[in-house]
């Protein structure tokens, strides 16, 4: 079962304003209710819920699968990433850790939400447990 899943800054969209490249792909793959929002460099973005697991496709405006994040627990992180955010992130909550996979023979990214008293991030490391990012995020 597919429940829709609300996120980020991005801008709501209905389904009926997805360009139809992307929309075919999207139909030939998945079935259900999804949540779309235009994201950044004309990309499109689908939240779903499927089987328990909240995932966010983003695609090209021409239909191509350019990541896909898909939630994990921090206990699915690689031991490189389990320490780094150990040390980089003390004082912070986890809110959502993600696993970020891209096209095929590149190494997953992994994204960790989290927020403090005066900070909401959103982090990703790369499978070493080097930062790649840090962006903030809205609370």
């Amino acid at each position: 079962m597919l429940h829709i899943l609300v996120f980020g800054m991005m801008q709501q969209l209905p389904l009926s304003s997805v360009p139809d490249p992307v929309r075919r792909t999207w139909q030939a793959s998945h079935t259900g209710a999804s949540s779309w929002q235009a994201g950044p460099g004309h990309s499109y973005e689908a939240a779903f819920t499927a089987r328990g697991v909240r995932t966010v496709i983003r695609y090209s405006n021409v239909g191509q699968v350019i990541e896909t994040r898909t939630v994990i627990g921090s206990f699915d992180l690689p031991e490189r990433v389990k320490t780094a955010v150990l040390k980089e992130l003390r004082g912070y909550r986890i809110l959502d850790t993600w696993r970020v996979d891209r096209r095929r023979g590149v190494p997953p990214q992994f994204v960790i939400d989290c927020n403090n008293i005066s900070d909401a991030l959103s982090i990703r490391f790369d499978e070493d447990g080097r930062e790649a990012s840090r962006a903030p995020r809205r609370r």
